[in-house]
C-alpha cells in the first residue's frame, strides 16, 4: 500500500484514486470539510505519527515532546487567553501552527514560568478566529488577568493515545500539564537553550530570572 501526505484537494483526489493512503493537510483551517474523502486530516505535519502507517518513527522526538525553532508571542493575558498584539498577530502564525505546545511565560514584574500553551481555532459559519490558552504550570496565575505577557514556544507536544487528540479538543488536561512539565526540566526545552533565540530579537530583559 502506499502513502501520501497533500494539502491540495486535487491531490487527495488523485491519490484515492490510484489506491492510496492519504493523509491531507489543509493550507487553511475552514477548508477542512473539503478533505473529507482522506483517511486521516490533520492541522500540521507535527500531528504525523508514521508510526500509525506501518513507517519508522521520527527519532527527533523526546518522549512526547518535540523541539521546534522557537516562537515568540506577547499580548495581554486574560480570562485565560493570551490576546496577542497587532504586530505580534495571528497573520504571523501560519494556520498549521495548532495543537499543544510547551514553552517559557513571563508577565511584567514575575520570575519565568513553565507553560504548556494551547493553540487553535474559534471556528464561525464564515471566518475562524485564533484562540490561545496558557496555562502556568509552576505558579498561581488567577490574580494575572489584563497583565502584560511574553511567552516563547520550544516544542511541540505529542498526546498518548489514552489522552487522545481530537481534532478540535485542545482542553489542556493534567496528564498534558505533566508530560510538559517533565519535557521542560531537559536541556533541549530549557531557558538556557533561548539565549541564542533572544539576542537581538527580543528584550532578554523579559525572560530575565
Amino acid at each position: 500500500m502506499m502513502y501520501a501526505s497533500l494539502r491540495l484537494r486535487v491531490g487527495v483526489k488523485a491519490g484515492k484514486a490510484a489506491g492510496m493512503k492519504v493523509v491531507a493537510v489543509p493550507s487553511l483551517q475552514i477548508e477542512i470539510d473539503s478533505y473529507s474523502i482522506a483517511d486521516s486530516i490533520l492541522h500540521s505535519l507535527l500531528e504525523f505519527q508514521p508510526e500509525l502507517w506501518g513507517l519508522p518513527h521520527f527519532r527527533d522526538w523526546i518522549d512526547n515532546a518535540l523541539p521546534i525553532e522557537p516562537i515568540h508571542l506577547s499580548g495581554v493575558f486574560s480570562n485565560g487567553l493570551l490576546q496577542i498584539y497587532a504586530d505580534n498577530g495571528p497573520s504571523v502564525l501560519p494556520d498549521q501552527i495548532w495543537g499543544l505546545y510547551i514553552g517559557w511565560a513571563k508577565f511584567d514584574g514575575h520570575k519565568v514560568s513553565k507553560a504548556v500553551i494551547s493553540l487553535g481555532w474559534s471556528l464561525g459559519c464564515c471566518k475562524s478566529k485564533r484562540k490561545i490558552e496558557v496555562c502556568i504550570l509552576d505558579g498561581n496565575d488567577e490574580n494575572k488577568y489584563d497583565t502584560e505577557m511574553h511567552i516563547v514556544l520550544v516544542g511541540f507536544l505529542q498526546r498518548s493515545n489514552r489522552a487522545g487528540n481530537i481534532l478540535n479538543n485542545l482542553e489542556i488536561v493534567d496528564e498534558d500539564k505533566s508530560s510538559a512539565d517533565a519535557a521542560l526540566n531537559m536541556p533541549p526545552f530549557s531557558k538556557d537553550s533561548l539565549r541564542n533565540f533572544l539576542q537581538g530579537r527580543i528584550d532578554e530583559d523579559n525572560f530575565a530570572p
